[in-house]
Order: structure tokens, then C-alpha cells, then sequence
């Protein structure tokens, strides 16, 4: 019989204008393979936590509505999404070719304007071991905790004992990176990737915001990716869920799918669907709105640089 995947927490959260409000947390079996190999996380009983099943971006999501009914089960797939990734077998030069003339430009700009910042010097380290990646966390968390990621989205480094443990765990088993970027010795930005059967995964970038205007983000991920197409030692960066311009402008391929939730009918998992999917409502109508008004673009540009 085949092997169920591992049960996790997971929780459905309560969103609105670019804010987390909380949420109900399920427990629910978990497989995050399907998107890479291509796989579909059809329902199967044998496979269900104690309340569901969850296919992680899942290539036959588009083929679901959103909310609906599959033999007693709910079948919920809350957005349909391009997940952005990089070959990283395909060599760098031929992923420079990926971008236009005027692309590779704009970062090579960045990179110069960044330097003479920095005293003319570009300093930036990768860690990977288990003693590495305690000096990253320790590192990266000065920073995490001023980012606008945290301040703004709740998407900073987490700062839990169990994450740090699941980080060690990782740099144990050679299967994640850590980077940093230092401006005048000081560092301004990371990078946290997590790695699982030769995939490497963009979990938590985020960066200081008085060093906004020198591009700290891109110039890390930009550095990183030489590092890894040098290294050799996984075959994909994944850039997960969402369509950010960030993951778009560096990934080289991507793929529509979607997370799929197969959840058994109780009271706990109907609120859950009825509270997510109401926030969602909300906020893709005001992000709607507020793009039709000129004035999204606006709003992220003046928040992150606050």
C-alpha cells in the first residue's frame, strides 16, 4: 500500500487588503510533491488526516471550481496560480538568455549603484552547515525583524524554537541554503531556502527598509542563483505559490496549479471554507477596485519604503 503523506498543521488563513486576521488551523495530510513531477493528489480515504487531504499545487486545480462537493467530501480550491521555478540543470549562461539585453542591464546597474554604497565592495556569503546556518539565523534575524515583510505581510523569518530546530535538522541533512547581503558590513537582506528531493524552495527573502532603494532583494537573489547554478547540487529552485513580479522576473518557467483541499464535512472545516473564501471575496474586490483606480501600485511603493 502506498505510503500516506505526513499529517502538518495547516492553517486556512483570514486575509483582507494584504492583511492577516487570523484563521482556523486543520490538520490535514499533506503532499507537496505534485507540482514538480507533474503528479495529481486525487482524493483517497486511506490518505486523509484527521480532517483532509491537501494537494500543494496541484497541475489539475484549474480543472476544479472553487468550492463543491466530491462524494461527502468538501473539495475546495481556494485560487488557481502560476508557480514560477528554475531548471537549474539548463546551466547559467543559458538561463542569462532567459532575460533581454536590457534586463541583464538594469541588474548589472543595480549591482554598481549598490557597490559604491557599500564602499565599493559587494559583499554577500551562502551558509549550509548545521554551524553556518546558526550564524544565518542569528544574522538574518536582525533584519527579519525590522523588514516590512513582517511589519506589513507576516511573511518575516520566523523566530519559533521550532523552526530554528527544523532549520539545524536541514543544514544536518545538506538540505538547505542560507544567504546574506552586507552593506558597509552590516547585513541588509536574506535569502532562507529550504531544500526537499533536489528542489530547493524560496521560503523568506526580506530586507531592511532604508536599504529599499539599493534593490537589496534582487541583488541577493541575482547572487544566490549564480551560486547555485555553480554548485550543481540541487536540480530546481522552486519559487512556490504566487505570481509576485519578483518570481516571474527570475523565473524561467512556470506552470499553472493550485492547492486542492479534500476536507471532511464537519463543523470545524465548513467554518474554516466559509471564512477563507469570504476574506478572499473581499480582498481580490479591493484589489480590483483599487488597481482599476491607478492606485495599487501606489500603495506597495509607499508601504515599502516606509
Amino acid at each position: 500500500m502506498r505510503n500516506s503523506p505526513p499529517v502538518e498543521r495547516i492553517r486556512l488563513p483570514v486575509h483582507f487588503a494584504g492583511f492577516t486576521l487570523g484563521g482556523i488551523t486543520l490538520r490535514l495530510s499533506v503532499d507537496k510533491s505534485l507540482f514538480i513531477h507533474d503528479k495529481k493528489g486525487r482524493r483517497n480515504p486511506e490518505r486523509m488526516g484527521p480532517h483532509g487531504f491537501l494537494a500543494r499545487s496541484s497541475p489539475e486545480a484549474p480543472e476544479f471550481p472553487r468550492l463543491s462537493l466530491d462524494k461527502g467530501f468538501i473539495r475546495y480550491v481556494p485560487r488557481v496560480y502560476r508557480r514560477h521555478y528554475i531548471d537549474l540543470s539548463q546551466g547559467w549562461e543559458t538561463y542569462l538568455h532567459t532575460f533581454s539585453g536590457k534586463s541583464r542591464q538594469s541588474i548589472r546597474r543595480k549591482i554598481r549603484k549598490f557597490e559604491k554604497a557599500s564602499e565599493g565592495e559587494l559583499e554577500w556569503r551562502c551558509y549550509k552547515t548545521e554551524n553556518e546556518i546558526r550564524r544565518f539565523l542569528e544574522l538574518a534575524r536582525g533584519v527579519a525583524d525590522v523588514s516590512y515583510q513582517k511589519r506589513l505581510l507576516g511573511a518575516a523569518l520566523p523566530d519559533s524554537q521550532e523552526f530554528y530546530d527544523a532549520a539545524i535538522s536541514l543544514a544536518q541533512n545538506d538540505q538547505v541554503r542560507g544567504f546574506l547581503l552586507f552593506h558597509s558590513g552590516d547585513p541588509v537582506a536574506y535569502l532562507y531556502c529550504p531544500a526537499q528531493d533536489g528542489v530547493l524552495r524560496y521560503r523568506f527573502l526580506g530586507y531592511k527598509p532604508n536599504a529599499a532603494t539599493l534593490s537589496p532583494g534582487t541583488i541577493l537573489q541575482w547572487l544566490a542563483l549564480d551560486n547555485l547554478f555553480k554548485e550543481g547540487r540541487f536540480q530546481y529552485f522552486d519559487f512556490c505559490e504566487g505570481d509576485a513580479p519578483h518570481k516571474a522576473f527570475f523565473g524561467s518557467h512556470c506552470r499553472v496549479c493550485g492547492d486542492i483541499y479534500w476536507l471532511k464535512l464537519t463543523p470545524k472545516t465548513i467554518a474554516a471554507v466559509v471564512l477563507n473564501l469570504s476574506s478572499l471575496t473581499l480582498s481580490e474586490g479591493l484589489s480590483w477596485f483599487l488597481d482599476q483606480a491607478g492606485l495599487k501600485d501606489r500603495i506597495r511603493r509607499s508601504l515599502r519604503g516606509r
